[in-house]
């Protein structure tokens, strides 16, 4: 397992799977196509749509390079698959809130607070199917589109009757739909270009940079933090009792929480801010299915993530199951040594990128000992449960916050949900007098 993520994720094979979309579309007379797959009543949608018409499209328009022969086609879909959201009513709570913090990062109208019917989401999707401009879609068709999908939302009982079109438009959502699950994806918001695939405004920076042209806006959810830092770093514990700690909400599986993890410890020691990781179980381990495709994408999201944070990757033992328990067995042990961070830290590094499998002794031990806790006295405690106990209260009282997944960061009154928003957890540290 750990050689066939390797080989998937490397350098090489990125290339060759790039060029060879590409090549395909050029073959059949097209030159690569950018797709945006956009839901009505997501808000990522929504501030997607309008930063592609009045700005993405006017960086392509004014590159000199090839860029200038892209194009770009908007495809509507209506129903996503229920099993990739375990929390969709949280989802939905939550993903309004945080796209009225990146609107105000890009310089974008926040998205319309006010809920469609599920019948009014429907009926507008066809709608603005029929209106949407193929195979290209311009950027005045994207205009039009944006204040269609504005105007309707607040006023849906206006939306125009489609007569004969309707079987037309649900043929074609239908396909869009299709199409999405057939080059390996599963939410909206999305952007696919010759085998990649992009989320929304947080990943359109990627976008950007493989196709040569400006990002004149994706800077603003850097960091101020170097993120390099950490590598040299010999002891990760901040000792500041007088302030708020940052609580992170962690799983031993989960690659995003190890980016979290290790990017956290840079936010900590610069603004001497204690960091309380608290472990909960993985998705899978409470029963909730995590479908193939999804794994994909997170595989290949976190690899380009950890590559522009310096963070090494790739090389995966997935630790579902025993090595998690593993793990967690020795949470007291090393919180009682005072390693606690450090002995996640190896954990996490194992496991992400050293190919090291900790369902056994023989990788116990290497995590142990490059931890710097005893092994005689650690595999003393792996075969506990305890830890259950406290792994169960942090996952309740993650979901008492409103978040569902990991990593979720708490500081203060600030919750966010994923590593992305790491910035705006520095933004309130920041700004915290204490």
């Amino acid at each position: 397992m750990p050689y066939i993520a390797k080989g998937i994720g490397g350098k090489l094979a990125q290339t060759i799977q790039h060029k060879s979309a590409e090549i395909e579309s050029k073959l059949r007379g097209n030159w690569p196509m950018i797709e945006v797959y956009l839901q009505v009543g997501d808000p990522y949608s929504q501030l997607l749509l309008e930063y592609l018409a009045h700005h993405f499209a006017d960086d392509i328009s004014s590159s000199r390079n090839d860029v200038n022969k892209l194009n770009i086609t908007i495809r509507w879909i209506v129903d996503k698959e229920q099993d990739m959201f375990p929390e969709p009513v949280m989802l939905q709570k939550y993903a309004r809130q945080d796209a009225h913090y990146l609107a105000d990062k890009f310089g974008l109208k926040p998205p319309i607070e006010l809920p469609l019917t599920a019948s009014h989401q429907r009926t507008l999707s066809f709608y603005l199917e029929t209106i949407t401009k193929r195979p290209y879609t311009t950027q005045d068709n994207m205009e039009v589109l944006l204040k269609a999908l504005h105007h309707f939302t607040l006023n849906p009982t206006l939306i125009p009757d489609l007569g004969n079109k309707l079987a037309y438009a649900k043929r074609s959502c239908d396909y869009n739909a299709m199409n999405l699950i057939n080059r390996g994806h599963y939410n909206s918001a999305m952007l696919y270009f010759a085998g990649d695939w992009y989320w929304g405004l947080d990943r359109l920076s990627y976008l950007s940079a493989r196709l040569g042209i400006s990002d004149r806006q994706t800077q603003s959810t850097e960091l101020k933090t170097d993120e390099r830092a950490y590598a040299t770093r010999t002891s990760l514990q901040v000792d500041n009792a007088g302030s708020s700690p940052i609580i992170l909400y962690w799983s031993a599986r989960s690659p995003y929480s190890y980016l979290a993890l290790m990017r956290l410890i840079n936010i900590g020691r610069k603004y001497k801010r204690r960091i309380e990781i608290k472990p909960v179980l993985p998705m899978v381990m409470r029963g909730v299915h995590v479908p193939k495709r999804k794994k994909m994408y997170i595989f290949r999201d976190t690899l380009r993530e950890s590559q522009k944070h310096k963070i090494p990757y790739g090389f995966v033992a997935d630790p579902l199951g025993t090595a998690v328990e593993n793990c967690y067995a020795l949470l007291d042990y090393a919180r009682s040594q005072g390693r606690y961070i450090e002995f996640l830290v190896s954990f996490s590094k194992a496991v992400n990128a050293q190919g090291i499998h900790a369902d056994n002794e023989s990788g116990m031990y290497q995590i142990v000992k490059t931890a710097g806790l005893d092994w005689q006295i650690a595999k003393q405690h792996l075969h506990n449960n305890r830890w259950r106990i406290e792994v169960d209260a942090n996952l309740k009282e993650m979901y008492s916050l409103g978040v569902w997944g990991v990593p979720s960061i708490q500081f203060e009154n600030i919750v966010v949900w994923g590593q992305d928003r790491l910035d705006r957890i520095e933004e309130a540290i920041i700004n915290d007098p204490r």
